[in-house]
């Protein structure tokens, strides 16, 4: 059997038993401080990530209103192009300059009153 016997500095006026009860209080402190820092980085990130889903989600409506929108020019045109189409009784076609400034002009008409209506262009 061995006898272990503890002497202490008389300088000292803690214990073994103190100072590791000491430590374990600074590093009980220690992890306490890095669990609050870890929380507050995670909410951070929360509010970042609730943030960016917030704007994907405004993207994909806009995206899906500009498409609509665009689809219903492009009928709109093709209206207007078969409108262009109907023959003319004498058979004669007018100039193609004629036909283009015409074109145009009803086009544009339909994108005034459009843009009037509050509908963003594609």
């Amino acid at each position: 059997m061995v006898n272990i016997m503890l002497v202490l500095d008389p300088g000292t006026s803690a214990s073994p038993a103190t100072k590791g009860y000491g430590r374990a209080q600074a590093a009980q402190a220690r992890l306490k401080e890095a669990r609050d820092e870890a929380a507050a980085r995670e909410e951070q990130f929360e509010r970042e990530l609730a943030t960016a889903r917030s704007l994907a989600d405004m993207q994909r409506e806009l995206a899906a209103d500009r498409a609509t929108r665009c689809a219903e020019l492009e009928g709109i045109i093709r209206e207007l192009q078969k409108n262009m189409e109907v023959p003319d009784p004498v058979g004669a076609k007018p100039p193609a300059k004629l036909q283009g400034a015409s074109v145009r002009e009803a086009l544009q008409i339909t994108v005034d009153s459009k843009q009037n209506q509050g509908f963003l262009l594609c």
